[in-house]
């Protein structure tokens, strides 16, 4: 068939400086493909790149198909069929270290199923784990740009997590932490059945060290987060000193032996997989303090300001330690100072010049209030949703009701029949709207009123 699984033994032979794949004991020469018209040939086209293992010389060939497919051009390939396409490139790209090269074609196949930049698809996570692999962080920028609102039902939940987690280390390697908190977040808070995977909890243990670097202390999961998947990320071997240093960073803190203490843990935190992050972690927190100093004092030197953040200014690397981190916090104007060298080191603090009456201010403030217009329309938006669905299940329910009084009252032989409670147990929707009632399904003529009455009447 046209879309089985590609077997692993396959070879590449040289017929006429012409290369030719051997694939499942049969001879696909790949100069064929330049007869054949993407738009044209769609179908048989697709089947050809799908019957023949993915190299590299051919990823051009698959491009071409891409580049032209379109869903409505070609309504014979289904989206399931596109997913075969990105699992066979998933697999080539680890066979021959191919990560960069598929990225283009992943993403305009994305871009070209994707009802919207809203929605998620099965090659999402695809695409975010090879950029990763690959370590084009860039590349992914505009993909999550876009929050995920809406997916279709060729996702499944694992595509969901992964694609998260990725993200998440992507924008990590962007320096949106931001982003990647969010990103964490969602992987944790994710429904589940009463477990958590291993991809939530190493997505924890990234929100920890995120929430310290972008806050200084740890920042509360969704309160729609599951109980037993908390429980579970407590209880956890792997978890405990991420929990110890989460209790550690529990608040805000200007005192000296507080901050003292934090910056030894995370000095002295060592980790795997988070290695990298955990030196930005220790960096940031340290800029923290010295931000807050700002907030007190007017001058201070560089031994005290050494003091301040653990460091032994008898140690001939300390002022140098602590002058840079003040240059690089100037630099970005984390801080407002000057410096002085004389004694041994001197810093002013002063306030920020900004006057925030520019028109790069208004510009930042406009966009804001329309990003906050946008979700508010959103949110209107699912709203009308949800309660055109409740009102629908509530019809159905109403529907049922009917009928069940219908069979009671047009079937009075019926052991039972004259016992009405029925109507009133907890099936009742209580707060059905009196509108509904006026529907003519809920209507009956006064003829059958009143032989209901002379039944009901001779029974009693």
């Amino acid at each position: 068939m046209a879309f089985d699984n590609v077997r692993k033994n396959s070879k590449k032979t040289k017929t006429n400086n012409h290369e030719t794949l051997v694939y499942a004991g049969r001879h696909i020469n790949m100069e064929n493909l330049e007869k054949l018209d993407p738009v044209d040939n769609g179908t048989l086209y697709f089947q050809y790149i799908c019957n023949a293992m993915p190299t590299k010389s051919s990823l051009k060939y698959i491009y071409k198909f891409v580049k032209n497919y379109n869903p409505e051009i070609f309504p014979n390939l289904k989206i399931e069929e596109m997913k075969v396409l990105g699992n066979m490139l998933d697999e080539m790209a680890f066979r021959e270290n191919a990560h960069k090269n598929i990225l283009k074609i992943l993403k305009e196949l994305i871009l070209k199923i994707q009802t919207s930049p809203h929605h998620l698809t099965f090659l999402h996570p695809i695409f975010a784990k090879h950029c990763l692999l690959a370590k084009t962080y860039s590349y992914a920028r505009d993909i999550l740009a876009n929050d995920i609102e809406d997916f279709d039902t060729n996702v499944n939940v694992l595509d969901f997590l992964l694609y998260h987690y990725y993200g998440g280390m992507l924008a990590i390697g962007l320096k949106d932490f931001n982003k990647a908190l969010v990103y964490f977040r969602r992987v944790i808070s994710a429904p589940t059945n009463k477990t958590a995977s291993f991809i939530m909890v190493e997505s924890y243990k990234k929100y920890v060290l995120i929430s310290i670097l972008l806050h200084g202390r740890k920042q509360p999961l969704s309160y729609y987060t599951d109980d037993t998947v908390t429980k579970i990320l407590r209880n956890s071997v792997s978890c405990k000193k991420y929990m110890e240093l989460e209790t550690a960073f529990t608040f805000s803190s200007s005192e000296t032996f507080v901050n003292i203490k934090r910056i030894r843990k995370l000095s002295n935190f060592h980790s795997k997989n988070n290695e990298g992050l955990m030196k930005q972690c220790t960096r940031s927190y340290i800029r923290q303090v010295i931000q807050k100093l700002t907030q007190t004092y007017i001058t201070m030197s560089f031994q005290e300001i050494a003091k301040e953040i653990d460091l032994d200014y008898n140690d001939e690397n300390a002022k140098k330690m602590v002058e840079t981190h003040l240059l690089s916090m100037i630099e970005n104007n984390e801080i407002f100072a000057y410096i002085n060298h004389n004694n041994g080191g001197m810093v002013s603090f002063y306030d920020d010049p900004e006057r925030y009456d520019s028109n790069e201010t208004m510009e930042k403030i406009n966009d804001c209030i329309n990003t906050i217009a946008q979700l508010n329309d959103k949110v209107l938006e699912y709203n009308r949703d949800i309660k055109r669905e409740h009102i629908i299940e509530r019809t159905k329910d109403m529907k049922e009701i009917k009928k069940n009084i219908d069979k009671k009252v047009l079937n009075p032989m019926e052991e039972g029949s004259h016992d009405l409670s029925f109507i009133y147990n907890n099936d009742y929707p209580s707060n059905m709207p009196i509108d509904d009632f006026m529907n003519p399904e809920f209507e009956s003529s006064d003829e059958d009123h009143d032989n209901d009455m002379k039944y009901f009447m001779n029974n009693h």
